[in-house]
């Protein structure tokens, strides 16, 4: 069975609604929200447990395993949102844990992506992000960052020493900051995609030495590689 279905890349999130094929055990530098448009959806972690339900939250950095779906929606949040705090607190303490079933309905998962995006900030309101201002502001220098000397190139920016920022980024994001970078720089190539650019030109466009390094990349941090993601938009 394949990925197929659509993508809406927003800000600090991604959505993907659809089919949920074969994916390798991976972890995002995001946390994942997973929404079953059917039948209860299934994750395993990396102590081999299985847990499932309606709605799913996978902490960032946790490595898991998505067990296919017909139809499904997931949400990848950026750990430093408003959004993120928001969905960590319905969501227990394990890697893999249950959301609050009366999250649910706030959103329309059958609507336009982008809409469904705006639902879940509006719903986020409530819930304040307390992330250190200068790692915010190294994170927003590192956004568009090339991935050479980035982070020693941010924390100058920021005024924190190097081993300062990594220190914060890994408390108060939950991931190594050469993780969360990564992320972007994969963020990237996949918007890049989403809008035809070929496989290689995605891979200049988020700073990767070439093809071959994005596919291993994305092989372990979507757990999937960027020809099944190309094909999943078809």
């Amino acid at each position: 069975m394949d990925w197929k279905g659509e993508f809406y890349i927003g800000e600090t999130s991604l959505v993907y609604r659809g089919r949920a094929a074969d994916n390798r055990p991976h972890a995002h530098a995001t946390l994942q929200l997973t929404v079953s448009l059917g039948s209860d959806i299934s994750i395993k972690d990396d102590h081999d447990r299985l847990v499932s339900g309606v709605a799913l939250c996978v902490k960032a950095g946790k490595r898991h395993t998505l067990s296919p779906a017909d139809k499904a929606v997931l949400v990848l949040i950026e750990p430093q949102s408003q959004l993120a705090h928001f969905v960590q607190s319905l969501c227990g303490h394990d890697d893999v844990s249950v959301m609050d079933p009366s999250f649910i309905g706030q959103v329309n998962w059958q609507g336009d992506l982008k809409t469904l995006l705006n639902d879940l900030e509006r719903a986020s309101g409530r819930v304040s992000s307390q992330m250190d201002l200068r790692l915010l502001e190294a994170l927003n220098f590192l956004r568009t960052a090339q991935l050479k000397s980035a982070i020693s190139q941010a924390a100058k920016a920021c005024g924190l020493s190097e081993p300062r920022l990594r220190a914060i980024a890994q408390e108060q994001l939950g991931v190594p900051l050469s993780k969360w970078l990564i992320w972007q720089a994969t963020r990237r190539s996949a918007q890049a995609m989403a809008q035809g650019a070929t496989l290689a030109d995605a891979a200049y466009a988020g700073g990767f030495a070439d093809q071959a390094h994005l596919t291993r990349t994305m092989g372990k941090i979507m757990g999937v590689t960027p020809l099944q993601a190309l094909n999943a938009g078809q």
